[in-house]
């Protein structure tokens, strides 16, 4: 009965071979198994992640992220670059922009002097032609005064 196993657990231990060995213990005997295969599946996924990681990683982690680094900051350059190129475009830009305002303030400057001056010689201009058109009409009138005095024969 030493060399015997139990048919539960596998065991030798007196306890298990002899008739009164105890149920729980077979039970816990069996969680522990359980628990422990548990944990090497557990360990083993936790190797293939590593492994996977490394695999992702194959110059490690930190060379990863340097090479990384370095693309944002060839990005971040070139970006910049642009960046101080559509400044100077618009700095030009704005340049052309107030030099053409200033031009066409100076325009607008002139094109009111010139149409005061020749609202004035409108105005002097209608006078002139009411006043020509008054002595018309009286001229008119003493014409054909003239030629009244005339058929009359006194």
């Amino acid at each position: 009965m030493a060399n015997s196993k139990c048919k539960e657990c596998g065991c030798y231990c007196p306890k298990c071979v002899s008739n009164d060995h105890d149920v729980h213990l077979h039970v816990e005997i069996e969680n522990l198994k359980q628990k422990l295969v548990e944990r090497d599946n557990h360990i083993v996924s936790m190797e293939t992640n590593f492994l996977n990681e490394a695999n992702k990683y194959p110059n490690g982690e930190a060379n990863a992220l340097r090479e990384e680094l370095l693309t944002w900051q060839d990005k971040y350059r070139r970006l910049y670059e642009a960046h101080r190129r559509v400044q100077r475009v618009n700095q030009g830009l704005e340049d052309k922009l107030l030099k053409l305002v200033d031009t066409c303030e100076t325009d607008k400057g002139t094109l009111t002097k010139d149409v005061a001056v020749l609202s004035h010689k409108l105005a002097e201009a209608n006078y002139s032609i009411k006043k020509l058109t008054e002595d018309n009409e009286r001229y008119k009138n003493d014409v054909s005064l003239a030629i009244q005095f005339l058929q009359c024969k006194p």
